[in-house]
């Protein structure tokens, strides 16, 4: 009995181990669990790369913001050199305005003082002459017109009296005075 215990022990164990010695792969190829595992499996590499190219993409996105930031601060500090330079450009030009202005007044003045004088000057001129010739129509006030040496007398007056030369030196201190 012994011996057929045995062959239906060996029988029973092989049953048993032969359900056991199947490979790993051979029994999970049918299995869904693993089906759903090597779709996960897929879907992490998948998802893997599309976050190293989303990295990636991030990265150079980065770079060209910090490029375009230097680049914008870049700007706006040579727009504010540019401002500063013009403000001052402006302030200079509306100092040598403000300079010239001045300058204007002051000649504008001046030459309404010598436009002044010059009238009064002028005014003075013929007063002088108004003398002259009343000095040279005699102290009676009524004589007539004296020409000088060398002029005729006017064709309107009968009564001229002509200088002489022998007369002339009493009246060289008036025409001097001149």
């Amino acid at each position: 009995m012994r011996s057929t215990n045995r062959s239906q022990q060996y029988v029973s164990n092989s049953s048993i181990g032969s359900g056991q010695e199947s490979p790993l792969f051979e029994r999970q190829v049918g299995n869904d669990e693993y089906n759903e595992l090597q779709q996960c499996r897929n879907m992490i590499d998948h998802l893997q790369q599309r976050i190293q190219r989303l990295e990636h993409i991030n990265v150079d996105l980065e770079r060209r913001l910090e490029d375009q930031a230097k680049e914008t601060m870049t700007l706006e500090t040579e727009c504010i050199k540019i401002e500063r330079s013009w403000k001052s450009k402006c302030e200079s030009l509306e100092n040598e305005i403000h300079q010239w202005k001045i300058a204007h007044e002051t000649e504008r003045g001046k030459g309404t003082k010598l436009r002044e004088q010059l009238s009064r000057t002028e005014k003075e001129l013929y007063g002088i002459l108004q003398r002259k010739y009343e000095l040279m129509r005699g102290p009676a006030g009524g004589g007539a017109l004296k020409s000088l040496p060398g002029k005729q007398p006017s064709a309107h007056s009968d009564t001229v009296k002509l200088i002489t030369d022998q007369e002339a030196p009493s009246n060289a201190k008036v025409i001097n005075c001149l």
